[in-house]
């Protein structure tokens, strides 16, 4: 498997090849429905592995799972990571390639999850404290989970902000079973 810091090397350099807001807007688009191909399908992950089928065959593969034969940039692309045998890279390539485009739009992307749906107003209370928070534009991406009780939960890469319900009872479960183990051990 391919780590994904190779993937990402590969995926960069592509961003930066595809010129045009709508090549890239393509490109993004085709390597997103083969990510999602690549994760549904194991005789296609078997058929990009198998060394038995020419490299030009995957490609041509590619090219119309892609659904997009006017950007030669991703033939390009194909035909690299088929030679180089790295076509594992598709495990992750759509998620990969949309990072790399948000960060040189400057746009952050938030995972926003709450207990009941948020109106309207509400979400655009959130999305104006993010943009000043995270000093850039704001995508946010919501989904409804009943399992936090109340409040949201917030993702951002690497960043997690729980402001729910649930976690403020877990962090309280926590000291309290502290508290009772350090007083049971005296």
């Amino acid at each position: 498997m391919t780590s994904e810091r190779v993937a990402e090397r590969y995926i960069k350099a592509l961003h930066e090849t595809a010129v045009g807001e709508e090549a890239k807007q393509a490109v993004g688009a085709a390597l997103a429905r083969l990510q999602a191909i690549y994760a549904q399908n194991p005789q296609f992950r078997a058929a990009l592995a198998n060394p038995r089928i020419p490299d030009e065959r995957k490609t041509d593969l590619l090219m119309s799972l892609a659904e997009v034969s006017q950007v030669e940039v991703l033939r390009a692309f194909f035909q690299l990571v088929t030679r180089k045998r790295r076509t594992d890279v598709f495990s992750c390539a759509g998620r990969l390639y949309q990072k790399i485009d948000d960060e040189t739009a400057g746009v952050r992307r938030v995972f926003l999850q709450s207990a009941n749906a948020l109106s309207p107003a509400q979400l655009t209370a959130v999305k104006e404290s993010l943009t000043r928070f995270f000093n850039g534009r704001v995508v946010i991406e919501t989904e409804v989970n009943p399992e936090l009780i109340g409040g949201i939960r917030l993702q951002s890469g690497d960043l997690l902000l729980d402001g729910s319900i649930r976690a403020r009872l877990e962090l309280l479960r926590e000291q309290l079973s502290g508290t009772v183990q350090r007083e049971h051990t005296l």
